[in-house]
């Protein structure tokens, strides 16, 4: 249980330590909620698997901490199937940089390069799930994620990280569908 949850978790270790009687609570109190989840094995059972990301692929992309020029920059990294599928049902590979098919030869893995990625959150989640935990009904937005890797656009304007993540934010057929966040490019030695 993460951070989100410390401060209920400290309200109800202090119940506990002075023999507090949680069945005095309404039954939609998320302290009983939180005493009846802890205690039930069931009840912290996940109802459902996150989906799987199947194979990895091999595609490739430009890096941008590393200098352009004789292919210097060109990365071979991984992804998962599944994000890759949807990358190419969105067919937006080029605005992405990401090469998946016949990627050449000049393309190589680097030990501790971890791609700038973006995460597409589908913007079509609906209903309103209970948490298991408190009880408290919460509002679904996001419905399914992808992580999906991108480099350098094709054009000298798109070889910075921020101009990139700008032009994937400026493609309203991402934008309307999905929420997106991006996580940084990380270069490290091995």
């Amino acid at each position: 249980m993460g951070q989100r949850f410390e401060e209920l978790k400290d309200v109800y270790n202090t119940l506990v330590a002075i023999n507090f009687d949680f069945n005095q609570l309404p039954a939609t109190n998320k302290y009983r909620k939180f005493k009846e989840w802890t205690q039930d094995p069931d009840l912290r059972k996940r109802t459902n698997a996150p989906p799987a990301s199947g194979k990895k692929a091999r595609v490739g992309i430009k890096a941008f901490g590393l200098a352009e020029g004789t292919n210097d920059d060109h990365t071979l990294i991984k992804v998962g199937s599944r994000a890759l599928g949807q990358l190419q049902t969105l067919g937006k590979q080029s605005l992405f940089g990401v090469t998946d098919s016949s990627v050449p030869a000049t393309y190589i893995a680097r030990p501790g390069f971890v791609p700038a990625k973006a995460i597409l959150g589908r913007n079509n989640g609906t209903g309103t799930p209970t948490s298991k935990i408190t009880g408290i009904e919460y509002k679904r937005t996001v419905s399914s994620t992808y992580t999906i890797p991108f480099g350098k656009g094709s054009t000298a304007a798109l070889a910075h990280e921020f101009a990139q993540q700008d032009a994937i934010l400026a493609d309203a057929a991402i934008t309307s569908d999905y929420v997106v966040s991006f996580t940084p490019e990380k270069l490290g030695r091995r």
